[in-house]
């Protein structure tokens, strides 16, 4: 149930940090997201009650079904299926009608307005979705180090997956694994 409920509470984070974000594009986008991580660590370093600040939060091993995953071989057999899971849903996404629009927004929004598509919600979809991907492997992450704290999602971090992404490339969901 952990790794449903971090993915849905990404993705409302997502939305709350995206209606701000709904106006600008390109460079000044990815700006007010590199804020949003600003803001988020910041947040779960003062929020000392809930997250226990600088010392982060420790995690009991993954159990599925009755069974701890403790070593290496057990945690990689857990997130790997899941991966591809998310993976297929990602490439099967843009069959879809919410898909489309959003390379039709990626593409050229103006145009994707023209014609129809409505910019406010696809967006914020296209931001929730992106939130609750980050979500399940933040979730996967701390099965997988047992532990989770501030330091593990600085600004660093931020640039090598956005390194991937552009290495891997953006048009394909498979891009940034294989950038990655």
């Amino acid at each position: 149930l952990v790794v449903p409920c971090a993915m849905v509470v990404t993705a409302l984070v997502g939305v709350f940090f995206g209606l701000p974000s709904l106006r600008i594009r390109g460079l000044y986008l990815t700006i007010a997201t590199l804020a949003a991580n600003f803001i988020i660590i910041f947040v779960i370093e003062n929020w000392e009650s809930m997250t226990n600040g600088d010392s982060g939060m420790t995690m009991l091993p993954a159990n599925l079904f009755g069974i701890e995953l403790v070593t290496d071989a057990q945690k990689y057999a857990l997130i790997v299926p899941i991966t591809v899971i998310a993976v297929l849903f990602a490439q099967n996404l843009f069959r879809t009608r919410a898909g489309r629009a959003f390379i039709s927004i990626r593409d050229a929004d103006y145009s994707a307005e023209i014609i129809g598509v409505d910019l406010v919600r696809y967006k914020l979809a296209a931001f929730a979705l992106g939130s609750a991907y980050a979500g399940l492997a933040g979730a996967l992450g701390a099965y997988y180090f047992l532990a989770v704290l501030p330091t593990q999602f600085e600004l660093h971090l931020s640039i090598l997956l956005l390194a991937a992404l552009v290495v891997g490339g953006t048009a394909r969901p498979l891009g940034p694994l294989f950038g990655a």
